[in-house]
């Protein structure tokens, strides 16, 4: 299978981030106070994967993979912390345990009252309320589902990475895709092939989703009709989390550059945070704070949006 260097380096390195993630025990949360502002950095996690913001309940998610990204060891587990930094509860979901399956949760979002977990081959469904189970829609012939995200009809979109566990690491699996999930829980393709690069983070916009590719330098349009176009070409690639913000721009994560870009509506990015491989990001939008997991530290790390901007 004909793969890109850059395709070639994106794999090598996931494969580095996620094997430095292996090695993380899981400890008991250490939660550092917010004092003007300063960072948070809250320790005990493993391999955290994504941090998603609860408005309703005031709360962070943080998905912890616990393993290797593919296994399915049913040891997955989902932590609620506190915007102060204490972790409320460690395994507030956890893999076989009250009925639960869950192996290496990666990016998750809000449906209403569900909360949607991206994991392996399928999209686990939680109660958003209680944690309990509430069902799973599975994606057939799935590589590595990896993140998800709603559009404003409720329809939810779920990014496949295309890549499996070979020998000693990962390869391309060729089945790069979106996949489109609607009221009833059918799944069907959204866009497909090899132009998208590696799927990996994804949001919704007005006008379709973007998503930001593991194997390429630039980020992706998918308009409705599924048509790709690209978008922002960046000086690092290899990336991983990818969000949204309410002016239109975007930030996105970098693990090859270790940073974090603010993308301006045409396409230019700029270094906001540096000396940092966070994976699927988030937004505190009480406080406006960006929620970041260090996976391979098994760490997440909190900070002022508005700060990290105007530096």
């Amino acid at each position: 299978m004909n793969v890109t260097a850059r395709e070639e380096s994106g794999v090598a390195q996931f494969n580095g981030v996620i094997g430095a993630g292996l090695a993380i025990a899981i400890a008991a949360g250490l939660g550092v106070a917010a004092e003007n502002d300063k960072p948070i950095t809250i320790s005990g996690f493993s391999a955290p994967e994504s941090v998603l913001y609860d408005p309703q309940q005031d709360v962070y998610l943080v998905t912890n993979m616990n393993g290797g990204a593919f296994d399915k060891d049913h040891n997955g587990f989902i932590s609620r912390v506190s915007p102060s930094g204490r972790v409320l509860d460690l395994k507030w979901i956890e893999g076989e345990r009250k009925g639960v399956t869950l192996h290496s949760p990666k990016g998750s979002a809000f449906k209403g009252d569900l909360f949607m977990v991206a994991d392996v081959d399928a999209v686990r469904l939680f109660d958003r309320k209680s944690g309990k189970s509430r069902g799973e829609w599975v994606i057939p012939n799935a590589s590595l589902l990896n993140d998800i995200t709603v559009d404003t009809q409720g329809v939810v979109y779920v990014t496949d990475t295309g890549i499996r566990a070979s020998g000693s690491g990962f390869e391309p699996t060729g089945r790069d895709a979106i996949y489109k999930i609607d009221h009833s829980g059918k799944v069907t393709p959204f866009a497909t092939g090899k132009d998208l690069g590696l799927p990996n983070g994804i949001v919704s916009t007005p006008d379709g989703v973007v998503m930001a590719p593991l194997g390429l330098s630039h980020l992706i349009k998918v308009d409705p009709s599924g048509h790709v176009t690209a978008f922002a070409e960046l000086p690092h690639g290899l990336f991983d989390g990818l969000l949204s913000l309410k002016d239109g721009t975007f930030l996105v994560t970098s693990n090859e550059g270790k940073l974090i870009y603010h993308v301006d509506r045409s396409g230019h990015g700029k270094e906001i945070v540096t000396g940092f491989r966070a994976a699927d990001i988030g937004l505190d939008t009480r406080r406006n704070r960006l929620l970041m997991p260090l996976t391979a530290e098994g760490e997440i790390r909190i900070d002022s949006l508005d700060r990290l901007l105007k530096n």
